[in-house]
């Protein structure tokens, strides 16, 4: 299944986290770039599904929330 649009912002809430506790810089600069590409990426699908949601249309997948995620701590 593919992530919606508040599982992108929960992976983006990971990133900062640990962009926050690492020490190295480039490590920081990554995640923090990474936490705002999951950010685009939650507004893109909702913008979408607003859109299929007025022509009456379901996504291709599932609404739902991912049941594995990709990101472990």
């Amino acid at each position: 299944m593919r992530p919606g649009p508040q599982e992108c912002r929960d992976r983006a809430a990971y990133c900062v986290k640990r962009a926050a506790t690492t020490s190295s810089p480039l490590a920081r600069e990554k995640l923090t770039h990474m936490a705002e590409v999951w950010l685009h990426l939650a507004d893109q699908l909702e913008e979408v599904w607003d859109i299929l949601d007025q022509w009456g249309q379901e996504p291709a997948a599932d609404r739902g929330v991912s049941k594995t995620p990709c990101l472990r701590a």
